[in-house]
């Protein structure tokens, strides 16, 4: 059963006005598409007694549909703080250990028209996930339309004063940080399996992690690009790169859209075959550093290196 801030089946009450929504998934591997959403809703046998959006018959069996998506969300910031400009977003997705930050205006619905108290809105996941390895995205073989599982009832409760401004799509938020120090150098990390069966340990580059090895070194002041590539047959990966935020540069062979790798992240989310480049300065701190997969299970079966920052030459 879903919980949202360690509830089942939570309630939240708000007024007609903007709030500031924080999102972290804490979940051990789910990854979850996320929308504001509106319809009939019941109980639906065989999912460990999930909600579900539908309709009732006239004999009263209920049948699975998907909700109205309602409201739109603005997003503002991800993991490493405002966005450059906001993203205005019908949905979002949200990966193991990753954050986000929205700006949602519970005053109007998405068409414009006026909300009213005792209107009920739901925070719903429509992204299946059957196991560990991956969810089903649109146009996969497993993909379920009408898989839509309310996750937190909003409930519209009173007016208030809100002299808060809506942020702007175009609006300058924060201004990235420049990319002008040379790259130096451009390591390439490839999560795979060491063996052919699903009980094979998890090896980056080939290896096994060595709490005493360094997979990289680098020098403090230097900047390099990253590439770290998904092999490992088709699961999803958020690797949590420790120490300094990065930007991504490109992503290849992935069939998921992330529109908001536009700002600065700690997480990278790899899809089953892809490899993501991203640009990092190591500007203040040396020391031994880590990177592993935020899958807890693959995290507990050896996924992650070593790597050091060492005083400049």
């Amino acid at each position: 059963i879903f919980t949202v801030n360690c509830r089942a089946f939570p309630v939240l009450h708000v007024k007609r006005r903007k709030y500031r929504l924080r999102f972290l998934d804490a979940s051990i591997a789910r990854i979850y598409e996320l929308s504001l959403m509106q319809g009939t809703i019941a109980p639906v046998p065989g999912q460990q007694g999930q909600w579900n959006f539908g309709t009732t018959d006239k004999q009263g069996r209920f049948k699975r549909s998907r909700g109205q998506q309602c409201m739109r969300l603005t997003q503002i910031a991800s993991e490493g703080g405002l966005l450059p400009t906001p993203i205005v977003r019908d949905s979002f997705q949200l990966w193991p250990a990753k954050r986000r930050e929205f700006v949602v205006d519970f005053s109007r619905y998405k068409d414009g028209s006026s909300t009213s108290n005792g209107d009920v809105i739901y925070l719903a996941n429509t992204m299946l996930m059957l196991d560990g390895r991956k969810p089903e995205f649109p146009g996969t073989k497993g993909f379920d339309k009408n898989y839509c599982v309310p996750m937190l009832k909003i409930v519209i409760d009173g007016d208030a004063v809100d002299n808060s401004l809506m942020p702007e799509p175009g609006q300058v938020l924060r201004p990235m940080p420049d990319r002008n120090t040379p790259i130096t150098g451009s390591p390439r990390f490839v999560l795979d399996k060491s063996g052919a069966t699903e009980e094979g340990l998890w090896v980056i580059n080939g290896l096994e992690f060595n709490p005493l090895a360094a997979l990289h070194t680098v020098q403090r002041g230097r900047a390099e690009e990253w590439t770290i590539v998904n092999g490992g047959g088709g699961w999803g990966h958020p690797m949590h790169i420790h120490q300094e935020e990065h930007q991504v540069i490109s992503r290849r062979g992935g069939i998921n859209s992330h529109p908001d790798d536009t700002g600065r992240e700690d997480v990278v989310a790899l899809d089953g075959g892809e490899e993501v480049t991203f640009y990092r300065r190591f500007r203040t701190f040396t020391g031994k550093y880590v990177a592993h997969c935020h899958n807890l299970a693959h995290e507990d079966h050896n996924m992650m290196f070593g790597w050091t920052i060492l005083p400049p030459a």
